[in-house]
């Protein structure tokens, strides 16, 4: 069992080494697929993750080996949206809307309003995938 563990965090290092987005929730870690830009999703205990959209599939190794042949054409930037950092940042603008001014609290709930939207897509999405 110690195996798979290290290949989880194998898996997570790569991810760090290479400045690549993602997200991880314990049991997977979620990335941009390098084919298509589809939020994915990697078993932490195998590995293995495959692209619903483009159908790209196979294992960390498989990422390793798509990057070095593509390192100069691949655009890792895309971000990996993370619903607990967005909640947290969420509730960091609602205590400061608190203190703030009549004024300043219209900019900042329309920039809150937005937030939410985004968070709610994200998880209707999640949802019905």
């Amino acid at each position: 069992m110690k195996h798979k563990k290290g290949l989880g965090l194998l898996a997570l290092s790569f991810f760090k080494s290479e400045k690549i987005d993602y997200y991880f929730d314990q049991r997977s870690i979620i990335f941009s697929c390098f084919s298509c830009d589809t939020e994915i999703a990697m078993d932490v205990t195998t590995t293995n993750w495959e692209c619903n959209y483009c159908s790209t599939y196979g294992k960390l190794t498989t990422l390793i080996s798509m990057l070095e042949k593509n390192k100069k054409t691949f655009e890792l930037t895309k971000k990996v949206y993370k619903p607990s950092i967005a909640r947290r940042e969420i509730n960091q603008s609602f205590e400061r809307l608190m203190k703030l001014s009549n004024e300043q609290q219209l900019k900042e709930l329309t920039k809150l309003r937005s937030e939410i939207d985004i968070l709610i897509d994200y998880l209707l999405r999640k949802q019905t995938s």
